[in-house]
């Protein structure tokens, strides 16, 4: 748990706040998508580590866990593009939708946060 969160706190905000920094400096700077983003990313890489973690507490073998956590989050990040097929019923394009990390991310980085995505990120 205290790796998860050591990890969060680094690469999800100490990294970026000196961009964030430079960009207000050199003009106005409109706070609400910044935050917005934030919150995406914090819920975004909280979900790659949770998903990461409970892959590889299922085995001992570290290049089974590692190959696990690659197909895991390959299936959640390219689950928006399996969706373009035109051969599939709709309610497989809907599921397809609703899992995929991406839709959820993006609306989350436009400034637009939704109950709905923030509902996905905590389950």
């Amino acid at each position: 748990m205290i790796k998860k969160l050591s990890l969060l706190l680094v690469i999800g905000i100490l990294l970026t706040i000196p961009i964030v920094m430079t960009v207000s400096a050199l003009g106005d700077l409109d706070l609400c998508p910044v935050v917005a983003s934030y919150i995406g990313s914090i819920l975004l890489i909280s979900a790659y580590l949770s998903l990461g973690l409970f892959l590889s507490s299922l085995t001992e073998n570290q290049i089974v866990a590692f190959l696990r956590n690659l197909v895991g989050l390959l299936l959640l990040n390219l689950s928006r593009f399996i969706q373009v097929s035109e051969n599939l019923p709709r309610p497989v394009i809907a599921v397809l939708e609703w899992i995929g990390l991406g839709d959820h991310f993006i609306a989350l980085s436009r400034g637009v946060v939704s109950s709905q995505d923030v509902i996905y990120f905590a389950v």
